[in-house]
């Protein structure tokens, strides 16, 4: 494999993982993509717990993967836990041992 890199000052992650060798694997793929999963899931979310209830008050972790060289995607996810739970962690990590 070979890779190109370029500097740029833009916070965006362009490249997407091939899960085909997974789903060969395992014989199973996702049916949705994350753009139409994530609105169902905070929609299921929120329907399930009245809006008075407060969130779970114990820190939630984040596990993220394939991480490698994708700072301002990690920072966003940071952005948005700590905004869940101040003490939560991200924990972020690729299969590049220098990662």
């Amino acid at each position: 494999m070979r890779a190109d890199e370029a500097s740029s000052d833009v916070p965006f992650e362009a490249s997407q993982a091939d899960t085909s060798a997974y789903g060969a694997g395992v014989g199973w793929s996702p049916v949705y993509d994350l753009e139409r999963a994530i609105p169902e899931i905070i929609a299921y979310e929120k329907a399930k717990r009245p809006a008075q209830e407060k969130p779970a008050q114990l820190p939630r972790n984040v596990s993220d993967h394939q991480r490698s060289k994708k700072v301002p995607m990690v920072r966003a996810l940071q952005d948005a836990a700590h905004k869940l739970h101040p003490e939560c962690k991200v924990i972020a990590g690729d299969i590049d041992n220098n990662a």
